[in-house]
């Protein structure tokens, strides 16, 4: 007979990130470096040694965008991305986003 345990959300979180590739992993990861976020909030992103400014530019754009959101850049000088979030569909598209989120939660239940 097997022994059974549930697994912790630490370990789910690691197998449920073991299948994505490079683009997968970082996607997730600037979703999260707006999820404090709301629509008219203003942030600035302090680039890394080698990072571009268009790369993380296009990346946080990409991330506001999978939450309905738009990001409009400024200009800046130096290794420094400003930008505000702009929602064109109001509170709805962050509902909807966090449908989206429980959905795939409870896909990971059944699948463990």
């Amino acid at each position: 007979m097997p022994t059974l345990r549930k697994l912790q959300e630490d370990e789910v979180r690691i197998l449920a990130r073991k299948g994505n590739g490079v683009r997968a992993t970082l996607a997730l990861e600037y979703d999260g470096y707006l999820a404090d976020f709301e629509p008219n909030d203003y942030g600035e992103a302090l680039l890394a040694e080698g990072e571009s400014k268009q790369t993380v530019r296009n990346r946080l754009r990409a991330a506001a965008e999978r939450r309905g959101w738009i990001l409009e850049s400024m200009r800046t000088q130096g290794p420094l991305v400003r930008f505000k979030i702009v929602s064109e569909e109001g509170d709805e598209a962050i509902d909807v986003f966090g449908q989206v989120d429980q959905g795939a939660e409870q896909e990971m239940e059944f699948a463990a």
